[in-house]
């Protein structure tokens, strides 16, 4: 028997139930037991299969395990992921990583006051004079190189950007963004700060003292369209920064001269969506440029299954699965010849190895990884039958699994259900995509590498299944 199959036979039978009507039949069977070892001592062999004959043959099954199943892997890019009206982080910057290449992040955002008023109502009071008006950015983490200064421009944007549509992450601004930045943002390097940038354009201070167009969020955004943020150099090998955007916001201060009040105040406008009584737009925009990536990622190549697969946020490259038919066809072959018809998965265990183990990769990587049989778009996506953030979000919890293993090196997947399609006749779906969970998908994590095919530690199926007749 091959080393990787462990198998053990079930003989599925009724059980008699000891009560006092049948101690005397039991008594019986005990002796006649008890005869047959008795009278067989000089044997050293034990007969188990005494009986069998007497089992119908639709109630034999043979339980096995195996580990050989071949799994091809390849690197695949992605179009985009849903990247608008998100809570926490948007992100800022360009970095290059040695192998994947350069990415570049850049955001719009809308902004609005923290109140709302009725259009009688005056903001600012009587003859207001501004003081100043401060951009203030809160940046929480990096991936890239935390000591390479950058410059970020800041532009007002010419056309609207609506709460009610739907953004990816591959949008292109160009054609409703000015082309002269309203604000410079000098960023020395500390990628843990807070950046707060002085606007002096006399025109947009003046727009902004006159609150005609306040009273509901629709008006104040035709008139207030939103700003775009990136990065003055998209091709600088520095960092990309995490924009904490429930503590970033515009900060204006005033005073009033008329005669009759005279005070200096303050109002911010924040650029937090649907945590307002305005509710704001965000759109993430994430540019993978691969053209400088390393040659032995073999991008959307399927021909060569590569031995080093990796996975990126944001809707950049994912593993592509594919689960061998010939190793489908190889154990359902072992089951006909052990003299079965059928298979049914008990278990089906999934396995993914890191590249590097060491500590301070480990904490930089996906907390959970998904499974899709198509990975776009987080609204329609189509994960695999066994993860189901759908029913996880109605507190459901499931056997899929998927978290990091941090002692163990690696993430662990139920996959049963999926697996047991895979030895139907009339499936066909070999291929799925590996990449982060949803709740991961938009983490700022540098690239995650990970055995493949062909390597020390390639991805495993173990399965567990009956074999019946």
């Amino acid at each position: 028997m091959p080393d990787f199959m462990i198998r053990y036979t079930l003989k599925q039978g009724c059980q008699m139930k000891k009560t006092k009507k049948n101690t005397a039949r039991w008594g019986a069977v005990v002796a006649t037991v008890g005869a047959i070892f008795l009278g067989g001592t000089s044997c050293k062999k034990i007969d188990d299969t005494t009986g069998t004959e007497f089992i119908p043959d639709h109630q034999v099954v043979s339980i096995a395990m195996d580990s050989s199943f071949q799994i091809r892997t390849y690197n695949v890019t992605n179009d985009s992921v849903m990247s608008s009206n998100l809570d926490g982080y948007y992100y800022l910057g360009t970095f290059v990583d040695p192998t994947c290449g350069l990415t570049n992040a850049s955001y719009l955002f809308q902004y609005a006051p923290d109140y709302t008023f009725s259009k009688t109502d005056s903001l600012y009071g009587v003859d207001p004079v501004v003081d100043s008006l401060f951009l203030r950015l809160q940046f929480d983490g990096y991936v890239g190189k935390g000591d390479v200064a950058q410059t970020f421009d800041l532009y007002e944007l010419t056309e609207e950007i609506y709460i009610d549509s739907t953004y990816y992450s591959n949008f292109n601004p160009a054609p409703i963004v000015k082309s002269t930045p309203l604000a410079t943002v000098e960023y020395a390097g500390d990628y843990s700060t807070i950046i707060t940038t002085r606007i002096t354009d006399p025109d947009f201070i003046s727009r902004l003292l006159d609150t005609a167009g306040y009273h509901s969020p629709r008006t104040f955004h035709k008139r207030f369209k939103g700003f775009y943020l990136k990065p003055r150099t998209k091709d600088l090998d520095a960092a990309i920064v995490a924009v904490n955007i429930d503590y970033s916001y515009l900060l204006l201060h005033y005073h009033n001269d008329n005669p009759v009040k005279k005070d200096t105040t303050y109002t911010y406008f924040w650029f937090t969506p649907n945590s307002q009584t305005y509710l704001n737009q965000d759109i993430g925009v994430m540019n993978f440029d691969y053209t400088n990536a390393s040659p032995d990622l073999r991008l959307n190549d399927k021909s060569v299954s590569v031995p080093t697969t990796y996975i990126q946020a944001y809707g950049g490259i994912t593993t592509y699965l594919e689960f061998s038919k010939e190793s489908v066809a190889q154990i359902r072959q072992k089951v006909l010849d052990a003299g079965f018809t059928d298979i049914v998965i008990n278990k089906a265990k999934f396995q993914v190895n890191f590249v590097d183990d060491t500590p301070a990769v480990m904490k930089n990587t996906f907390s959970r990884l998904g499974m899709y049989i198509s990975y776009r778009d987080p609204l329609y996506y189509s994960p695999i039958p066994d993860y189901s953030p759908s029913l996880e979000n109605q507190g459901y919890v499931t056997s899929y699994g998927g978290y990091k293993n941090q002692s163990r090196y690696l993430y662990e997947m139920d996959i049963t259900f999926y697996a047991q399609r895979l030895f139907r006749q009339d499936y066909d779906q070999q291929g799925i995509i590996l990449g982060p969970d949803l709740d991961s998908t938009y983490q700022l994590i540098s690239p995650m590498a990970i055995h493949g095919f062909g390597s020390s530690a390639p991805l495993r199926l173990i399965l567990t299944y009956t074999m019946v007749r």
